[in-house]
C-alpha cells in the first residue's frame, strides 16, 4: 500500500543518466562509483544495505547516496542517523529482540529505509525516490516486497550518541 503510494507519488520525478539516478539534488548510484566521488561530502551509504543483501546484491553494484559523517565516529551526523534507525530496526530480529527468529519483509525493510532517510535528513522527495530507486534494485534481483530480507546481520559497533 504504502509502496504503491511511493510509486505514484514519484511518476517521473527521477531521470536516469547513465546508469545514475539525480534526483532533487541527490545522486544516487552504485557504490563503486559513488564511493569513489570526492566532490560530494560523507561516506556512500548502501540503500540496500551491504550487510544485509550482499548474499544477493554485489557491495560495489549496490545503490547508494553520500551521507555526511563517519559512521563509526561522528554521532549525529545524518550518516549515523541513519544507521540508528537501521539498527533499531534490526535489533528486534537478533537475539533478545522480541522477533528473534524471524525476519522482516522487503516491504518492511523499505519503510524503515525510508523512515532511515528521512531521520538523515533528506526531503521527503529525495527520501522517496532514493527507496523506489532501491526496489528496483531489489526487483532486479528477483526480490518482491513479500520476500523476505536475505539476512539479519550482525550490530554495528558504533559509538553511542551522547547528546
Amino acid at each position: 500500500m504504502l509502496m504503491q503510494q511511493w510509486q505514484q507519488e514519484i511518476d517521473g520525478d527521477a531521470r536516469q543518466v547513465d546508469n545514475t539516478e539525480i534526483a532533487e539534488d541527490l545522486l544516487i548510484e552504485q557504490y563503486q562509483t559513488l564511493r569513489k566521488n570526492k566532490n560530494i561530502e560523507g561516506q556512500a551509504h548502501h540503500l540496500n544495505q551491504d550487510a544485509i543483501f550482499r548474499d544477493v546484491i554485489a557491495r560495489k553494484l549496490g545503490v547508494s547516496i553520500k551521507l555526511a559523517g563517519n559512521i563509526m565516529v561522528d554521532t549525529n551526523s545524518p550518516h549515523y542517523n541513519a544507521h540508528v534507525i537501521m539498527e533499531d530496526f534490526l535489533d528486534q530480529y537478533r537475539i533478545g529482540g522480541e522477533l528473534y527468529g524471524e525476519k522482516p519483509t522487503i516491504a518492511e525493510y523499505n519503510v524503515t529505509l525510508y523512515n532511515s532517510l528521512i531521520g538523515a535528513g533528506l526531503s521527503v522527495k529525495q527520501a522517496t525516490i532514493a527507496v523506489q530507486v532501491a526496489m528496483e534494485q531489489q526487483r532486479q534481483y528477483g526480490l518482491s516486497e513479500n520476500s523476505l530480507i536475505p539476512r539479519i546481520p550482525k550490530r554495528i559497533n558504533m559509538r553511542k550518541n551522547n547528546v
